[in-house]
């Protein structure tokens, strides 16, 4: 039913419009008495809450439709009365099809005495529940009910928040994958102009990638290690790990090709490890490191040259 007491009315009056907003609540109460409904309003005005909408049920199954049919911001669950129509164990099947069906509405449990195992079942299904004796009519029903209200809040949106990482982590690992393709079909574009064809045999494409990698092994995992090492620290604190990594590949007399398959095999596994973190933070860094490293390089062979 649609709801609002003349005393609220009166409570709007007396503050001649200077009374903040109220917020619409539609509640939903499941006991064996129905509540008092301006005794409820009265309080939750206090609350900065009216209620809009207001109905009672006192079975499980009829409780359950409801949610599924109408929308309603929080269900009020009554365990006072010795004459409730349903068991502990029937209200636990209760919230689980609850939850099971993608319901998330606000849910406050309120009983006479505290039960643990009670307790346990309503954090079991992300409910509130709390001892209150006066049930119904206690005073502070309004206060915990504004406090549901804002634990359901507060946990919206933190799933709201998480899903919003969720898909920013799922964006940067695809661009980090797009990068690596990029610079794998680059790869595979020096191997072509090696060959001088524009239709390398795919084969001899693997072959010549396993060479690359054979020939930087004994340096990979210094390779590695730097790597990680450039990915947290960046590049001012290593420019000795840069050269002396730099003089291991000109030691070995590893090409930028070589490099390049290295690197990608290497960054490749950081990033599928390091999945927490943030996947362009990574790309960015080993690419500036790939870059400095071939800038190393160049000036080694370069200077061996000369």
């Amino acid at each position: 039913m649609d709801f609002h007491t003349d005393e609220a009315t009166e409570f709007d009056d007396a503050h001649d419009g200077n009374l903040p907003l109220l917020r619409p609540l539609r509640l939903l109460a499941l006991g064996a008495q129905e509540p008092d409904w301006d005794f409820l309003q009265a309080r939750l005005v206090r609350q900065e809450w009216e209620l809009k909408q207001a109905s009672w049920t006192a079975d499980l199954r009829q409780t359950l439709q409801s949610l599924r049919t109408e929308h309603w911001d929080c269900l009020l669950i009554s365990l006072f009365d010795e004459d409730d129509l349903f068991t502990q164990k029937e209200l636990a099947s209760f919230l689980a099809a609850m939850r099971e069906s993608g319901l998330s509405t606000a849910i406050l449990g309120m009983a006479c005495s505290l039960d643990v195992e009670l307790a346990e079942m309503f954090q079991e299904f992300q409910c509130d529940f709390h001892e209150v004796r006066a049930g119904w009519f206690s005073p502070v029903a309004g206060v915990l009910i504004n406090r549901t209200m804002q634990l359901q809040s507060d946990s919206q949106e933190k799933k709201r928040l998480r899903n919003r990482e969720k898909q920013r982590s799922r964006r940067e690992q695809e661009e980090a994958e797009v990068i690596l393709s990029q610079q794998r079909t680059l790869l595979q574009d020096i191997l072509n102009e090696q060959h001088k064809t524009d239709q390398p045999d795919c084969s001899e494409y693997r072959k010549e990638i396993v060479d690359a990698l054979e020939s930087v092994s004994s340096v990979e995992p210094l390779y590695e290690q730097t790597l990680r090492s450039f990915v947290i620290m960046g590049a001012g604190r290593l420019e000795n790990e840069m050269s002396q990594l730099a003089a291991e590949l000109q030691k070995n007399g590893n090409t930028p090709r070589d490099l390049l398959a290295m690197h990608l095999g290497r960054v490749e596994k950081l990033v599928e490890r390091l999945g927490h973190r943030s996947s362009r933070h990574v790309m960015q860094k080993a690419d500036q490191m790939l870059l400095e490293i071939m800038i190393h390089l160049a000036e080694n062979y370069r200077c061996e040259t000369a």
